[in-house]
């Protein structure tokens, strides 16, 4: 089960990247989530067994996709980190 937690946050962060290209559009998010429903859809066997091979190769899988994705698109992930150390707090 931790192996399909692992992919579930892995497609949320490319999710992420790949809306903030489209400004975070509905139509664009409707697309992404028809194309992961459809995906499962096709592997549901493998998915509802429990096939703990094919849950695991998911996982990694998914992850580092999630890991390159961060990589090349590291301003869009940690921009707000770098401009927040950047300027001093007041308060």
């Amino acid at each position: 089960m931790a192996f399909f937690g692992l992919g579930l946050v892995s497609l949320s962060i490319m999710a992420y990247a790949v809306l903030a290209e489209y400004e975070f559009n509905v139509l664009g998010a409707t697309l992404f989530h028809l194309a992961i429903n459809l995906t499962a859809a096709l592997v549901a066997g493998f998915v509802l067994s429990f096939n703990l091979p094919f849950m695991i190769a998911y996982g990694v899988i998914a992850a580092l996709i999630a890991v390159v994705v961060v990589f090349v698109r590291r301003d869009l992930f940690f921009s707000r980190l770098a401009s927040a150390g950047a300027t001093p707090s007041t308060g």
